[in-house]
């Protein structure tokens, strides 16, 4: 069971526009199949991102994800152009990232809209934390929840800034986590 690796995928995946382009394609299988392949073997780095490589110095080329793959050339060049136009993949030489578009309700924190609210709520706390002072390594804190509260999320009054620090110890109340 060393080998088994598990993915969490929402329920409602299968009705994303992305995954509904993809199916209307003659080599939908294929494509998705491809997908997979890349995102179960793909590695979480420190900033939640995933990325499939083989080493540092092995170029992932047509010729080399074909052979990793085990698939035909001409059906993974296909795939890894169709993955690309559609955002779920980015090809950087060496790496593939791999994007879990099923989490961007949760988890995406990239859009314009968070980074605007982010910024805005710092510029109103003059990039301070409101519970020390400190201006080193600043969070930009939901005080109502980002997953529970959906129209709160880029409103700036749902925003506090923290430091690093202060931001660790909320979520430690929040959860009820007693360990300091």
């Amino acid at each position: 069971m060393a080998d088994v690796k598990w993915i969490k995928i929402a329920v409602t995946m299968f009705d994303d526009e992305k995954i509904k382009l993809i199916e209307q394609m003659k080599d939908a299988d294929g494509i998705l199949a491809i997908y997979f392949k890349i995102l179960l073997k793909a590695r979480r780095n420190e900033y939640r991102r995933y990325f499939y490589r083989i080493s540092e110095n092995v170029e992932l080329d047509d010729n080399t994800m074909a052979w990793m793959i085990e698939r035909p050339i001409d059906s993974v060049i296909h795939a890894l152009e169709t993955l690309e136009k559609l955002s779920l993949i980015k090809r950087y030489g060496n790496k593939i990232e791999v994007f879990r578009f099923w989490e961007d309700e949760q988890r995406n924190r990239n859009t314009p809209e968070y980074i605007y609210w982010r910024i805005s709520v710092f510029k109103r706390d003059s990039y301070k934390c409101k519970k020390c002072s400190d201006t080193q390594k600043i969070n930009a804190h939901h005080i109502d929840s980002w997953a529970t509260h959906k129209e709160l999320r880029f409103d700036i009054n749902n925003g506090i800034t923290l430091c690093e620090k202060c931001h660790k110890k909320i979520h430690k109340k929040i959860r009820g986590d007693n360990r300091g």
